[in-house]
């Protein structure tokens, strides 16, 4: 810092923890689309480094999937498993799939 207060410096250590890999990618709690259809969808899965911005992405995914099939409540969540000594997860999407949405008349 300056004697003046006008600039300081800070220094930030990171340590940067183990990388994990997905082991297994599931999804609970569908009816309306296989867990097949959802898992060719999804950008998180096995054998892949786990990245949170894949989990995030295939979370939207299902919901956008979901939307343009009128379930437009549809809820995701994520159940994660921890291998701590193999570093891998297992990552299973549950879906709420909520009522489909009818609009039964437009003025």
């Amino acid at each position: 810092f300056t004697l003046d207060g006008e600039a300081v410096t800070l220094v930030v250590g990171v340590e940067e923890g183990s990388r994990y890999h997905v082991r297994r990618v599931g999804v609970e709690g569908t009816t309306v689309l296989t867990e097949e259809r959802l898992l060719g969808e999804l950008p998180v899965k096995a054998g892949r480094p786990f990245l949170g911005d894949d989990l995030r992405a295939s979370m939207d995914r299902i919901r956008q999937l979901y939307g343009q099939r009128a379930y437009i409540h549809c809820e995701v969540d994520v159940d994660v498993r921890y291998d701590l000594e193999r570093k891998l997860l297992d990552v299973t999407l549950v879906v709420n799939e909520g009522p489909k949405v009818r609009i039964d008349e437009i003025k």
